[in-house]
């Protein structure tokens, strides 16, 4: 097979080094044609890989990476698949170093604990076949080995002053340090307070929305060492979801294991979810942990004594949750465009984010391998990623918002899509 480029000097501009960026530009430089895939060991792995060799450069805000200081962990679930196809072998062969518990193998028969908060009683164990637990900071610091980063580069704005000879558009970054980077393909990786979706649809029509009556508490701490054990033994090895008939929702998950003789320094990330009124003020760290105090209050355990034991100093966050119900953007003949939470931030109460960015990242780099060796038009090869990201994108994001909404409503939750479809994605 011919690997050769058809346009040696094609390069794209990615802004954003969350996970979506950087395995976009992992699979840039590798898969073009999807690879044989096999279960080996429990662990996903590829036999073939084609290389693409599209030059990519990514722009981060950060000055180093995981450099702000806020973590989660997330799970990947039926995107596996393409998540292989993003990556090199040599990294897929240390995809388990990237997990909260690195020692632990993904079995056929995992699942994901729901939980009554108020009485203990399980509700339901929802399938999550050879599930991935992974850390994040871990996670972006695995899958950017070989990546061109530059960072401190906040992006100012976008703009289209080249044309080259042959006539293709040229797209141009602009970034607050006086720089640029010219492309000719630029991808908005950048989160769900997306610069570049902004600059394709203006501030009111890229907004991020506000989903009505939901607050998000969130917190990442350690526990008692009895507790942490008993968790692990008695609940779940990694995670466990309560919600409570009150309207709220807990869910707990390991976040990271420095030492695994020594459960006291187990980490966990914690994020409890309710039917906020907007007149709570939550605006001091008083307020909040008042807040945090007063529903660990009303629920069972373990969920309780996990709440009470996080130190009173520990640092915790306050949102809103919100989200951004895709819609068609104007990619500029080709030349701009959006992937992962910038083209479609959701709720994150199914775990459906990340999956739907992975398949971004995969979608994408077919959809260029269709430019750059079988010659179809930029524009024409993009329309065919964006319809689909679109399509799929706003529908998750619908999806995923009428969940959130159903499982903070007591009659509503065993009719949500999480206790009827789990982690699935849905067609």
């Amino acid at each position: 097979m011919d690997l050769s480029i058809s346009d040696p000097n094609f390069h794209v501009l990615v802004v954003g080094a969350g996970s979506v960026g950087l395995l976009i530009a992992q699979n840039l430089k590798k898969v073009c044609i999807p690879p044989k895939l096999t279960f080996q060991s429990d662990l996903i792995t590829h036999s073939t890989s084609t290389q693409l060799g599209i030059k990519c450069t990514v722009f981060e805000r950060e000055s180093y990476l995981n450099q702000r200081p806020r973590e989660w962990n997330f799970g990947i679930y039926w995107a596996q698949v393409p998540l292989t196809e993003c990556l090199p072998q040599s990294i897929i062969d240390k995809l388990s170093t990237a997990q909260v518990d690195p020692d632990r193998a993904p079995r056929e028969d995992d699942f994901f604990p729901i939980f009554n908060a108020q009485t203990g009683v399980l509700l339901k164990k929802l399938p999550a076949a050879n599930m991935l637990r992974m850390n994040r900071p871990r996670f972006r610091a695995l899958i950017a080995e070989g990546v061109d980063i530059q960072y401190g580069k906040r992006l100012r704005t976008i703009a289209h002053p080249n044309v080259t000879a042959d006539g293709k558009n040229l797209v141009t970054a602009l970034f607050e340090d006086g720089t640029e980077a010219i492309g000719n393909l630029l991808i908005g990786a950048d989160g769900s307070r997306s610069k570049v979706r902004e600059y394709l649809l203006g501030p009111r029509l890229a907004a991020l929305q506000l989903l009505p009556l939901v607050g998000c508490l969130a917190i990442i701490t350690t526990f008692p060492a009895d507790l942490a054990r008993k968790i692990r033994k008695d609940y779940h090895d990694i995670l466990l979801n309560g919600s409570h008939p009150d309207g709220a929702n807990i869910f707990m998950s390991l976040h990271e294991i420095p030492s695994p003789s020594q459960p006291e320094t187990w980490k966990w990330m914690l994020t409890l979810t309710w039917k906020y009124c907007p007149t709570e003020s939550l605006s001091t760290r008083t307020e909040i942990r008042s807040a945090w105090d007063t529903w660990a209050n009303k629920l069972t355990e373990p969920f309780h004594s996990a709440c009470t034991s996080a130190p009173k100093d520990a640092p915790m966050w306050f949102e809103r949750v919100a989200h951004w119900p895709t819609v068609e953007w104007d990619d500029r003949w080709g030349t701009v465009s959006l992937a992962g939470d910038a083209a479609h931030p959701m709720t994150f109460h199914r775990g459906q984010g990340l999956n739907n960015a992975i398949h971004d990242a995969a979608h994408l780099c077919r959809a260029l391998y269709t430019h750059v060796k079988e010659g179809k038009p930029l524009a024409e090869a993009m329309a065919v990623y964006e319809t689909e990201v679109v399509e799929r994108g706003r529908k998750a994001v619908e999806e995923s918002a009428m969940n959130s909404l159903m499982i903070h409503e007591w009659e509503k939750m065993k009719e949500s899509m999480l206790l009827r479809n789990g982690m699935k994605k849905i067609s």
